[in-house]
């Protein structure tokens, strides 16, 4: 799961014009980017916080086809926008083996698709996003 905390997305002074009811619904418009943002990790490599490694042969023969983090696309499907507070939003998976690709195992290589990197801290591109996406819904409201 990833978490978005105000405090590290939007300027204090924003904070303090927005009503717990805006500060939640520009959470969640944050989040919603976010889950975007994760899910685009599949069609778009330029967005994987980094480069998936490519599958092993013996996978790619069991498979039949190199395609990564792709048979069924319910892994990469079940990205979502799950509980959101004037607080936070949280992002993630009920995919019991997403932590698996997102973080790796001593016999697999990690392959990040939510777009936070080791310490928990958002891709850049993904802060941004979510940044602009979350500061509209606020000046929106305040105007």
């Amino acid at each position: 799961m990833a978490e978005i905390n105000v405090r590290d997305l939007i300027s204090p002074k924003l904070i303090k014009l927005a009503s717990d009811a805006t500060m939640k619904k520009a959470l969640k418009a944050g989040g919603t980017v976010l889950a975007r943002a994760a899910r685009l990790s599949w069609p778009e490599p330029a967005r994987r916080p980094e480069p998936w490694a490519p599958l092993a042969a013996s996978t790619v023969k069991r498979k039949g086809h190199g395609k990564l983090l792709y048979d069924t696309g319910k892994l990469r499907d079940s990205i979502t926008l799950g509980d959101v507070t004037s607080r936070e939003a949280t992002v993630g998976t009920d995919a019991p083996y997403s932590i698996f690709h997102q973080l790796g195992t001593k016999k697999m290589s990690a392959r990040p698709f939510i777009p936070v990197d080791s310490k928990g801290a958002l891709e850049l591109t993904a802060e941004v996003e979510i940044r602009r996406a979350m500061e509209g819904v606020i000046e929106a409201a305040v105007q």
